[in-house]
């Protein structure tokens, strides 16, 4: 991710050992609530899953792996800190 201010935001976790990119097992935490879910890897797989997920009468988390160095990715950058009580400008 980003670095701001001299330090790493949102979620830039690396495992110490290997420096590979680390995130929370989301799918893990929502089975433990008794929330279904799904993990897209593939951006083709997003909008079924969306689809399924909006039809769906319950909570339902969808897991989607990014990658910030694919072409179309776009990348929101809020200024920390920020003034929560101003509206952002919309891009």
């Amino acid at each position: 991710m980003e670095v701001i201010y001299g330090r790493s935001s949102f979620c830039d976790s690396r495992v110490a050992e290997s420096g590979a990119s680390w995130s929370p097992g989301y799918m893990a935490m929502a089975g433990s609530m008794g929330v279904a879910g799904k993990k897209i890897s593939v951006a083709a797989d997003f909008k079924l899953a969306l689809q399924n997920a909006l039809r769906g009468n319950a909570p339902f988390v969808l897991d989607v792996d990014v990658n910030p160095t694919q072409e179309g990715h776009r990348l929101a950058i809020l200024p920390i800190p920020m003034d929560w009580f101003r509206p952002t400008q919309r891009v």
